[in-house]
C-alpha cells in the first residue's frame, strides 16, 4: 500500500462537504474518495464524482486524461418502447459513510437523480480486480418497476490524433494495430471476434445480440495492454457508438445493466481489470 508522507506521517482524510464525497487531502491522491494503484493501470474515483480507469503503459506510464477510460454510473428508467434513458444525477447530491482510502475492499456511496429516485454504488476491489454494482434505494416520484441501476464504460479513440501523409504511413499504421481486437462472449454462448480490418461502423444491435457476458479488447496505443470486462448472471452488458460512429478501435461504449427480473437485486456486478 502506497501511504503518503506529512504532518504526524499519516495522510489527511478530509470529511465530506455537503453533497461530496469524504477524500484524501495529501500527495498524488489528493481529491480522491477511493483509489487502487497496480502496476497495469489505476482505478481512480474523485470525491466531485469522476470514476476512471487509468491504464500504465509499459514505457511510457499513464495515459494522458483525454485516453483514460471513464465510467459513468446511475438509475436507467425504462421506456414504453423498450429503450432506456439515464436518469440525471443532480449536482450536489453525493454522500457516504465511508472514509477515503487507497488501500479499500468495499466502499459505498449515494447519490440523487432528477425524480427525487436515490441510488447506491457499491465498489469493490480484489486481487486487482474493480467490481461494480448498485441499487435502487428510493424510487422517491418514479415508477420503481421501470428503473434498473446502470454503468457505461466509455473507451475512447486513442487513435484520434493519428495523421496520414502518404501510404507509408497509413501502413505503418496498419501494422501497428494489427494485433488490435475486440472479443465478445455472449449470455447465449456465442462469440465474435473483431480486428482492425473490420472497418464498418459498429452494429451495436447485432454485435450485442442476446446480451453480453465477456469483453476482452486491446489496443497498440496502451502498448498491448489487454481489457477484461465480465458481467455477472443477472446483469449484462451491450456495446454502442456515438453519432460519429466508426470502426469498434475508434472507441465504444459498454452499457451494463442490472435485469430486475432475475436474481437478488444489488448483488450482480460488473467486472474489470487490466493485463
Amino acid at each position: 500500500m502506497k501511504t503518503w508522507i506529512c504532518t504526524l506521517a499519516v495522510f489527511v482524510v478530509v470529511p465530506a462537504v455537503k453533497g461530496e464525497l469524504p477524500h484524501i487531502d495529501a500527495g498524488e491522491n489528493r481529491g480522491c474518495f477511493a483509489i487502487h494503484e497496480s502496476s497495469r493501470y489505476d482505478f481512480q474515483m474523485k470525491h466531485t464524482g469522476e470514476m476512471t480507469v487509468i491504464p500504465k503503459r509499459r514505457k511510457l506510464g499513464p495515459v494522458a486524461v483525454a485516453n483514460r477510460i471513464r465510467i459513468e454510473y446511475g438509475i436507467e428508467e425504462l421506456q414504453p418502447d423498450g429503450s432506456a434513458v439515464f436518469k440525471k444525477t443532480l449536482d450536489g447530491s453525493l454522500a457516504s459513510t465511508e472514509k477515503a482510502s487507497d488501500d479499500f475492499s468495499r466502499m459505498t456511496f449515494q447519490a440523487r437523480t432528477t425524480g427525487e429516485a436515490v441510488y447506491e454504488v457499491i465498489i469493490e476491489q480484489s486481487r486487482n480486480v474493480i467490481s461494480l454494482g448498485g441499487r435502487v434505494v428510493d424510487a422517491g416520484e418514479l415508477d420503481e418497476s421501470h428503473l434498473r441501476f446502470a454503468l457505461r464504460i466509455v473507451v475512447p479513440n486513442v487513435y484520434r490524433n493519428v495523421q496520414f501523409k502518404g501510404d507509408k504511413d497509413l501502413r505503418a499504421y496498419e501494422k501497428k494495430t494489427r494485433s488490435d481486437y475486440l472479443r465478445l462472449v455472449r449470455i447465449d454462448g456465442s462469440r465474435q471476434n473483431l480486428d482492425n480490418d473490420h472497418v464498418k461502423a459498429v452494429d451495436g444491435p447485432n454485435l450485442t445480440g442476446s446480451g453480453i457476458e465477456e469483453i476482452e479488447t486491446r489496443f497498440s496505443y496502451y502498448e498491448g495492454r489487454r481489457f477484461f470486462f465480465k458481467a455477472d448472471k443477472g446483469s449484462g452488458m451491450a456495446i454502442s457508438q456515438g453519432r460519429s460512429a466508426g470502426p469498434w478501435f475508434e472507441g465504444f461504449t459498454v452499457n451494463w445493466h442490472t435485469d430486475t427480473t432475475t436474481g437478488p437485486v444489488g448483488k450482480s456486478r460488473l467486472h474489470l481489470s487490466v493485463r
